[in-house]
């Protein structure tokens, strides 16, 4: 291994761009050299015809072994799978001869990668298997961006009609120990010119690294978050995260409000039952988490909780939770969040009282702390009375295999949508033929599955985008405006601060100032 070796993964679009300029190649070869590293996951750029001949000819001089520049592509050491078929792990060894893990889930009709951050973990949680190896290194941003390639590259050749549409940072290491490089990776995982998961199929992991908690709100990420709470009082959870003992949960709970505030995204809190530690009635009872995640592995001195006295509790307080269970013959695979996207959950709602009872209070606390999405949550209501008057009159809803076709409909418009948010919105008629609809069928469906129109989702997804462009510190708010398709920067400043609340000079100024 080239210790001089830069692997081409590691820069974002301007970064390659820069790297082109300056050994006399235009720049804008960078488009197609991306296309093929993120949005494909090319594995031998040497393989391909498309390239211009100036572009070939770089590749050839630059891109090999011995050479300035590498690829990351993991050498797959095993690969074991859920007894249910449903989750791949993968065990993937580096340049560097480290080894990690990164989980492909496919549960609930969705394909959800986990990957890992970092080789090893400083962390030290005493139920975690990676916390007991000590921390090795973190991962550039170009190994965490492999992995999802590995994963993407893995559903294409073995089931080429699902797509990679959900990240989660939960493999090995603490994603906010290794904040840049990971801000870095889901940037480029998040681009739409590349592999195009949306930020609100993000989330990222930690245990509760506050000062990177308040960056995240700082800078604007527009990710989900992933606490890992496990006890409900500072003794509790430090002697199960003893990284814990430099915050108090006082000041963790402060640091989440403020980045819900800020960013509008979903905080999941995570709850590992340890039997005699952590899982009495009482404490879950006064601390009913969003996600009950258990694990039981041999190699680990500490014991899973018994179902019954959770389950108990769960059944009495019906809130959004789910318990997932790795068990031994499973290859102890990862376990997977339950995902709420906005709007598409109202249609599977469980009939029981008190759930749907409960999800018209998550709704009106969602209403309460967010108001830039009144729109979206004025459709998710309109869904959910829906559900309860079919509840109420015992009315069927349309067949299931209808009901799969018209989602899948759907997420293809909301493809094309991403797909055009540097350009002009193809017209409704257009989107109808792409997906074989009349007009009035899409704007009835995809209002039911998204909560809103597809105009509105538009501008919300144009508005997300800027947000991320933003973080490259060079580009001014005109800039933003012009790469988005405005002809006047005040057209889309009216835009951003009617969806968010505040003009983007303000989050340009914060983004500057830190």
């Amino acid at each position: 291994m080239d210790a001089a070796a830069h692997s081409l993964h590691d820069p974002g679009f301007a970064g390659l761009e820069g790297i082109l300029r300056s050994d006399g190649v235009n720049p804008v070869h960078a488009k197609a050299l991306w296309r093929a590293l993120h949005r494909e996951a090319e594995t031998d750029l040497h393989a391909r015809a498309d390239f211009s001949p100036p572009l070939r000819s770089w590749i050839e001089r630059n891109v090999g072994e011995g050479k300035r520049f590498f690829l990351d592509v993991p050498e797959v050491v095993d690969e074991t799978h859920s007894s249910d078929g449903l989750t791949k792990k993968f065990l993937l060894r580096l340049r560097d001869g480290q080894t990690i893990e990164t989980v492909l889930m496919g549960y609930d009709g969705r394909q959800t990668a986990c990957v890992s951050t970092q080789a090893g973990c400083a962390m030290g949680c005493v139920f975690c298997a990676t916390g007991q190896m000590g921390f090795v290194r973190h991962l550039r941003p170009g190994e965490i961006v492999a992995q999802v390639n590995h994963v993407r590259r893995v559903l294409k050749q073995y089931a080429p009609g699902k797509r990679l549409r959900n990240l989660v940072m939960m493999g090995m290491g603490e994603p906010l120990h290794n904040y840049d490089a990971v801000m870095h990776a889901l940037a480029t995982i998040s681009d739409v010119r590349g592999a195009s998961i949306g930020p609100a199929k993000i989330s990222v992991s930690t245990v509760g690294v506050i000062p990177s908690i308040l960056r995240m709100a700082e800078e604007g990420r527009p990710y989900n978050l992933a606490v890992s709470l496990h006890g409900s009082t500072e003794e509790e959870r430090s002697s199960l995260i003893p990284v814990s003992k430099r915050w108090s949960l006082e000041s963790l709970i402060d640091a989440c409000r403020r980045y819900g505030a800020t960013s509008g995204r979903r905080i999941f809190f995570g709850w590992t039952l340890i039997a005699g530690k952590n899982d009495s009635p009482e404490t879950v009872q006064d601390n009913v988490p969003f996600i009950v995640f258990s694990v039981r592995d041999p190699e680990l001195s500490l014991a899973i909780s018994a179902d019954e006295p959770v389950k108990a509790v769960i059944i009495e307080y019906p809130f959004n939770t789910l318990r997932k269970e790795c068990k031994s013959h499973d290859q102890h695979l990862c376990g997977v969040l339950k995902e709420l996207p906005p709007g598409a959950n109202w249609l599977y709602l469980d009939k029981s009282p008190g759930v749907l009872h409960h999800k018209l209070l998550e709704l009106h606390g969602h209403a309460a702390r967010n108001h830039a999405d009144a729109k979206i949550l004025a459709g998710q209501a309109r869904s959910l009375l829906l559900e309860i008057i079919r509840t109420v009159l015992g009315e069927h809803r349309i067949s299931e295999e209808n009901e799969r076709q018209m989602y899948v409909k759907m997420d293809e418009i909301k493809e094309i949508l991403s797909r055009h948010l540097e350009s002009k919105l193809p017209s409704l008629p257009i989107l109808a033929r792409e997906v074989a609809v009349s007009e009035s069928t899409l704007k009835r469906n995809f209002k039911q599955v998204f909560g809103t129109s597809i105009y509105e989702y538009y501008l919300q997804s144009k508005m997300e985008w800027a947000r991320h462009l933003f973080h490259d510190k060079s580009l001014s708010v005109k800039e933003v405006a012009f790469r988005l398709g405005y002809e006047k920067p005040s057209s889309f400043i009216k835009i951003f601060k009617r969806i968010y609340h505040y003009p983007p000079g303000e989050l340009k100024r914060r983004q500057v100032a830190h």
